[in-house]
């Protein structure tokens, strides 16, 4: 092999070894439930508010093993919840939590980062 190949192909694996770590974004939407992979961990990053009359809650939670945190506080068991844009504290849904989002919103932006 020569010396520019194994330049090239040392670059490339370091790329796809900085690709395969670092996050990425999922939109969720209304209708279904999504469960956090075992491994990961999702942040809420923004929501798309939707139009209702009576507005219930922008986020369920459901399952034995799910936790969320939120603003610093571990929650676990079935729950649902409002955020606010002008007061938004970080939500961390753990590997396992089953969530769907609320019939206040339309979808609801995550961000998947590798459980630490």
């Amino acid at each position: 092999m020569t010396k520019t190949t194994a330049v090239h192909l040392m670059v490339w694996l370091v790329l796809l070894a900085s690709c395969s770590t670092s996050a990425r974004e999922i939109t969720l939407t209304v209708g279904q439930e999504y469960e956090v992979p075992d491994d990961k961990v999702w942040v809420i990053k923004s929501t798309a508010p939707a139009p209702c009359n009576i507005c219930t809650a922008d986020v369920y939670i459901s399952g034995e093993v799910s936790n969320v945190e939120i603003a610093g506080v571990i929650m676990h068991g079935d729950f649902d919840f409002s955020i606010t844009d002008e007061h938004h504290q970080e939500v961390i849904l753990y590997g396992g939590t089953h969530v769907s989002v609320g019939d206040s919103r339309q979808t609801l932006v995550v961000e998947e980062r590798p459980k630490e």
